[in-house]
């Protein structure tokens, strides 16, 4: 299914920056396919998806959240030189400066505009303005959104 990147949200958005930055290793448990992150810099065996066996991080594993979480996603905001300003109030534009893409984002109770911003405007810079996500993983993450 293909999903513009100012679209994603949440599981989508955060499994979009997986796939940008690092190689995701995919694993089946009965009907529902989980990934790992593998990548430079993030801990090892992170799980990514709306997602994961058990519904908990175990054995020390964590979630990849970069789109909420602030040691995730503040270092990939220096690391792709990204760029977030205020546009209103609740109203964040993001740019990354190589290739001058921008995103967009607004703050609201469940997600931080800043980080969501920033981390659109990294998948667009990397893949583009759409990007093709498995059916499976859209509809675990309305799920997960419910």
């Amino acid at each position: 299914m293909q999903i513009n990147t100012e679209d994603l949200m949440g599981p989508l958005l955060d499994w979009a920056v997986a796939v940008a930055i690092g190689t995701l290793t995919a694993e089946h448990a009965g009907d529902q396919t989980f990934y790992r992150l593998k990548t430079v810099g993030v801990e090892s065996g992170t799980w990514v998806g709306p997602v994961h066996p058990a519904g908990q991080a175990a054995c020390g594993q964590s979630i990849w959240r970069p789109s909420s979480d602030w040691r995730q996603g503040g270092p990939l905001l220096s690391e792709y030189a990204i760029s977030v300003r205020p546009i209103t109030d609740a109203q964040w534009l993001a740019e990354e400066f190589i290739t001058h893409n921008t995103a967009r984002a607004v703050d609201d109770s469940k997600h931080d505009g800043y980080l969501v911003a920033g981390m659109r405007v990294l998948v667009k810079s990397l893949m583009g303005d759409t990007i093709t996500v498995p059916a499976h993983l859209r509809q675990q993450a309305s799920m997960a959104l419910q």
